[in-house]
């Protein structure tokens, strides 16, 4: 679900056309993890100044930090800053980006919540309540954290092979359950 926040646009390690950049962008509003735009401007920021004051995400914070903190709380005045030192062109330059970026909010509760409520409820005949709790905040609740893992778990457990130094680390578990997001 995050291949296009995170691969495609955040670090650019490949391009799409149309239809799976739309695809990509449809898959990225359903976790609920922001905006493919603000997502990669934050990835990129983390990249930029990886466990520094500066990055949006920093696990010298601590691990609830790390995991959830920066999500939940605002950015601190010196990570705005940093992260407007970096050009943001090319997303800007997408109409798609922008398109998803401007109107998030109504797209997010259609993509993340209506139609994965409906779909159970139409298709299957389960009761909407339950249809609405485990394909809506559930799904979205275990999506997240699973996510925030990438952040947090993968800078505190797990081997460092080049760099004994460096905080990040190679952590199996979590290479796995983000299909490689984590590596």
């Amino acid at each position: 679900m995050s291949v296009g926040g995170h691969r495609l646009w955040a670090h650019k390690s490949f391009k799409a056309r149309f239809p799976l950049k739309l695809l990509l962008l449809i898959l990225q509003t359903t976790t609920l993890n922001g905006s493919a735009l603000a997502y990669a401007r934050d990835h990129r920021t983390h990249h930029k100044w990886t466990d520094q004051k500066q990055d949006p995400k920093n696990p010298s914070r601590g691990m609830f930090y790390a995991h959830i903190g920066w999500w939940l709380l605002r950015k601190k005045d010196i990570v705005k800053h940093y992260g407007n030192k970096l050009s943001f062109d090319d997303l800007y330059a997408d109409s798609l980006i922008t398109f998803q970026h401007k109107f998030y909010i109504p797209l997010a509760i259609v993509c993340g919540l209506l139609v994965p409520t409906l779909i159970p409820w139409c298709l299957w005949r389960e009761h909407l309540l339950t249809a609405f709790l485990l394909c809506g905040p559930l799904r979205i609740c275990v999506t997240l954290h699973h996510l925030f893992t990438v952040n947090s778990l993968a800078h505190y457990v797990g081997r460092r092979p080049y760099d004994r130094s460096m905080r990040p680390t190679e952590n199996r578990l979590v290479i796995y359950l983000s299909l490689g997001e984590g590596n």
